[in-house]
């Protein structure tokens, strides 16, 4: 994958090093995982591309209820019918893909297009109205974009940024942070008013929000110095709330902890919101990577486990929070695991060198292909009823498919 290639130069703008170390298949920038809307990853470097996807916001004055004027084209009226429209499904510009797709009730019978030409996006964030994502547009800028989950307009939050890769919400606002910048920027929801939040070092891998403050991992290359950061919302000074972390990368909250991976120490880790004593729940992990939790686990990847003592494999893997019991592998053999969620009934991923959006039972058994021959695949995200991924190929594009 030529996306994955590209973003290795990036990857020594930042000053990582060798740091993650072994990863010559993967992309460094693109930590990532969620159980939930409020977490986020890293992204990186691509080429040129536009906003992509607009439409589906006013459109032709006086439509009938279920039509629109997707074209702007005043000469044939409400055009689109968004029940049954294959181009403009449930709004417009979301295309159903496949040869034998078909839209009924604007649902799309297998993936939907949401948003092409996004250039290469990234890191995803979800909430309970919209999407949001970070993409490259040039070779260090990028944009934060929003759109409704159902497709439609495509605002631009942020323009000009520095290479912008982990992006989270919360219930006000969008939060990421800029690679070649270290920083963590701020937009509210649905106005492009991006302005800066948190000026910090090192590289910022995962960030994750909630109501009180945001959270997220530095890489400083010194051990003093790197771990989890929290920032409260009410504009206080970002603090160092857990150091001594080698290479502290994918990041994951819920009510009470923070938990997170570190690829060179070979650890899952969590420690309280407000900072203290990490606890380890689980190690010599081989690179671990993204990460997610639910009510009462803990689930990341693993770029390079070797179960049974045969040939190095990737791994889907969960822990209990409270690590009361040792990591199990829910899925081996993976290539390129990227990003991974968890409903509390399964745990998805996307596998970038299989180019598949997968899921497997919390506890365990068959793993399901949702969706295969998605080039450039990297990052996702989860709602109740859908999932949403980013592929980088094909000039870049955000796509969802029903559970």
């Amino acid at each position: 994958m030529t996306s994955l290639v590209r973003y290795g130069s990036i990857f020594a703008l930042v000053a990582l090093g060798a740091a993650c170390g072994g990863d010559d298949d993967g992309n460094p920038l693109f930590p990532t995982g969620t159980g939930g809307s409020n977490t986020g990853g890293a992204g990186g470097m691509g080429g040129a591309g536009g906003a992509g996807g607009a439409g589906g916001e006013g459109g032709e004055a006086g439509c009938p209820d279920g039509f629109e004027d997707c074209d702007g084209d005043p000469t044939n009226g409400c055009e689109v019918e968004f029940a049954s429209d294959l181009a403009n499904c449930g709004a417009c510009f979301s295309v159903c893909l496949g040869a034998s797709a078909t839209c009924s009730g604007g649902e799309c019978s297998g993936v939907t297009e949401l948003a092409g030409l996004q250039g290469e996006p990234n890191h995803l964030a979800v909430d309970g109205t919209n999407l949001y994502w970070t993409s490259v547009t040039d070779v260090n800028l990028g944009e934060v974009r929003q759109m409704p989950k159902q497709g439609g307009a495509v605002l631009n939050l942020g323009v000009d940024q520095p290479l912008p890769g982990a992006i989270a919400v919360n219930a006000t606002s969008v939060f990421w942070a800029n690679l070649n910048s270290p920083v963590i920027n701020r937009a509210t929801i649905g106005i492009p008013d991006a302005g800066l939040f948190a000026q910090d070092a090192g590289a910022l891998w995962g960030i994750a929000a909630d109501a009180e403050a945001v959270y997220w991992t530095r890489d400083d290359g010194e051990l003093a110095n790197s771990g989890i950061v929290r920032a409260p919302l009410n504009g206080g000074a970002h603090t160092l709330i857990v150091p001594g972390s080698e290479t502290p990368y994918a990041i994951a909250i819920d009510s009470t902890s923070v938990y997170w991976t570190d690829r060179s120490a070979g650890q899952v880790l969590k420690a309280p919101l407000t900072g203290g004593t990490p606890e380890i729940l689980a190690e010599t992990q081989p690179q671990p990577y993204s990460i997610a939790v639910d009510a009462a686990h803990v689930y990341w990847t693993n770029r390079a486990c070797s179960p049974g003592g045969g040939q190095a494999v990737d791994c889907v893997m969960r822990v209990r929070k409270d690590g009361m019991d040792q990591p199990v592998s829910l899925a081996d053999g993976q290539s390129v695991p990227y990003s991974i969620a968890v409903d509390g009934q399964h745990v998805y991923w996307t596998d970038a060198g299989l180019q598949r959006v997968l899921r497997t039972p919390v506890e365990g058994g068959a793993i399901e292909t949702l969706a295969s021959t998605q080039a450039g695949l990297v990052h996702m995200v989860i709602d109740d009823t859908h999932v949403y991924w980013a592929n980088e190929g094909d000039g870049g594009s955000i796509r969802k498919l029903r559970k």
